[in-house]
């Protein structure tokens, strides 16, 4: 896709390939704050259904242990980061590496039809000296 300007870069399979992986970016978020709601809820579900009952060594409960949502928030927390800020940095991406150099082959051909299209000026009828 080269627009004839030695100052305008084709876009190369190599950037496209870079664009698919940064927009997964967002997805791979999605996925992790999902994993993370995910444990939330069974953190929440295991800390409000413990039986206390029977005690073990040591006049410990023994089968009552409570489950830290520490991991699921950290994971929900990394997923929204990720998925902003990949979508972001994707975006920025996709607008400098491929939006730009195709504006610029746009532009550039539709200013090679105008050319094309419009005839050269005549230059002006001078009378001739003396008249």
């Amino acid at each position: 896709m080269s627009s004839g300007d030695p100052n305008q870069e084709a876009v190369t399979p190599g950037t496209v390939k870079r664009l698919f992986i940064l927009s997964m970016l967002p997805f791979a978020g999605f996925v992790l704050v999902v994993v993370g709601g995910i444990l939330w809820f069974k953190a929440a579900s295991d800390n409000n259904s413990l039986s206390c009952n029977s005690f073990g060594s040591f006049g410990a409960p023994s089968g009552c242990t409570h489950h830290s949502y520490v991991a699921a928030i950290v994971l929900v927390v990394i997923g929204v980061v990720i998925a902003f800020g990949g979508g972001m940095y994707a975006n920025y991406y996709a607008a400098r590496q491929v939006g730009l150099p195709l504006l610029g082959a746009f532009l550039n051909r539709s200013r090679a039809q105008q050319m094309q299209q419009t005839p050269p000026p005549q230059p002006p009828l001078n009378p001739p000296p003396g008249e």
